[in-house]
């Protein structure tokens, strides 16, 4: 978890263990939750729905060999919880049955193309996982665009 330009390294239990240059390794950022003052050795001041859902994140990230790069919390809200890989922003909402999003997570980054950028929805488990490319999302916003200022240029 980054602040003010350092990282603050979180232990399981949501401790603070050290407060460092740079992220651990093989770990992910944290983002998302607002800290106005922390100390070493003492739990980090949020809910602990957040404890939970940053414990349950690192370990499915770790059993599922899903390479997440930074998970963002939402400004604290742990039901609206997005992890980012290098290519892929991935939405999984809240940590209910978060073993099962991961491996879908898994079964699906390991059919996308190496490269393939864009956002993988699994916040629903029981619906369909969705993934919209970013070539996809881009030509619906040309789309949007394009009609909205059609619109304009039809109705003054």
């Amino acid at each position: 978890m980054e602040y003010m330009g350092k990282y603050i390294c979180l232990d399981n239990r949501g401790y603070i263990v050290d407060y460092t240059d740079g992220p651990d390794e093989g770990k992910p950022v944290i983002k998302g939750i607002d800290l106005t003052s922390f100390k070493v050795d003492e739990p980090l001041e949020v809910s602990e729905e957040i404890i939970l859902a940053i414990d349950a994140v690192y370990t499915n990230t770790q059993a599922f060999d899903v390479d997440i790069k930074w998970v963002d919390f939402q400004y604290g809200q742990g039901s609206r919880i997005y992890l980012h890989t290098d290519n892929l922003e991935i939405h999984i909402g809240d940590i209910s049955r978060i073993e099962e999003k991961f491996e879908a997570i898994h079964e699906v980054v390991a059919v996308l193309p190496e490269n393939k950028v864009g956002i993988l929805f699994v916040e629903d488990i029981d619906d369909d996982i969705i993934f919209k490319s970013q070539e996809s999302i881009d030509a619906a916003k040309e789309k949007e665009n394009g009609e909205t200022h059609g619109n304009a240029e039809e109705n003054p």
